[in-house]
């Protein structure tokens, strides 16, 4: 009599695909003679792989929310638990996240006298893979303000936001400028 092996392959992620990062993807296989099956996945070839869960093998998909994490290299294997045989990895897809960084940090806006208006410009760049949404642009002091507070940067792509201030008395002053963005860090400059 012929004897079935075990078979698992993975049809999702494809090689190329684009996936956005916060979203929910099915990953997919199937499985025949499979108990239970690890899934992980990898940012890059240099990454080691991080289980995101171990399921019955018979399942044939899971829900996974990709992370924050911006990437072209990234990959996802179904396994076999019990001997690591057999073993299914996807090609290579994306994960459109977006990145942000900041210059100059700190913002110097130099002297100037009470009743002087100064201002000053700083460059946001999305460092990702994904559109970069800043949501709200906050400033901690009243005398300090932006030109403005919301808008988006198409990946590796940089905008600029004017920083305006009007002291009221002498001496050295300074301000905390706040970002919320879409992406998994934004610094305070």
């Amino acid at each position: 009599p012929a004897v079935r092996s075990q078979i698992l392959p993975l049809s999702a992620p494809a090689g190329g695909a684009l996936w956005e990062a916060g979203t929910p993807q099915l990953i997919r296989w199937t499985s025949f003679g499979i108990l239970q099956a690890a899934v992980e996945w990898q940012a890059d070839p240099a990454s080691s792989w991080e289980l995101i869960a171990m399921v019955p093998g018979y399942l044939d998909e899971l829900e996974w929310t990709p992370p924050i994490v911006p990437t072209t290299e990234a990959r996802v294997r179904v396994r076999e638990v019990w001997d690591n045989d057999p073993v299914a990895t996807s090609g290579t897809f994306s994960i459109l996240a977006p990145g942000f960084s900041i210059t100059p940090a700190p913002l110097d806006l130099g002297e100037t006298n009470p009743g002087n208006l100064v201002s000053g410009v700083v460059t946001l760049h999305n460092t990702g893979t994904g559109t970069l949404d800043v949501l709200d642009v906050a400033v901690n002091r009243t005398d300090f303000w932006t030109g403005r507070t919301s808008f988006s940067i198409p990946p590796s792509s940089s905008d600029t936001v004017g920083i305006h201030y009007l002291p009221v008395v002498a001496g050295l002053d300074t301000a905390n400028v706040s970002f919320t963005t879409n992406a998994a860090e934004a610094p305070i400059l």
